[in-house]
């Protein structure tokens, strides 16, 4: 995904297959199942998958106004 942030919901990132990159402006952590990341409210994000297998994310929003936001992204 390419960077953004998420308005005034606060992100709770949860891996459940593969392994996403997750950059917050200089800083880049990778998580894998059993890790997760949380974001805050208006922080600046970007997501990738640098893994040949698919990834896969649970995505807790609250409030919800994000999960809103997100369904109305193109699919690339």
């Amino acid at each position: 995904m390419p960077e953004h942030d998420h308005g005034a919901s606060r992100i709770v990132l949860i891996p459940v297959a593969g392994s996403v990159q997750v950059r917050r402006g200089q800083d880049v952590h990778t998580l894998a199942p059993g890790s997760a990341a949380h974001l805050d409210a208006g922080e600046r994000v970007s997501l990738a998958n640098l893994g040949t297998e698919p990834a896969s994310l649970v995505v807790v929003a609250s409030p919800p106004e994000f999960a809103h936001r997100l369904a109305a992204w193109p699919i690339v």
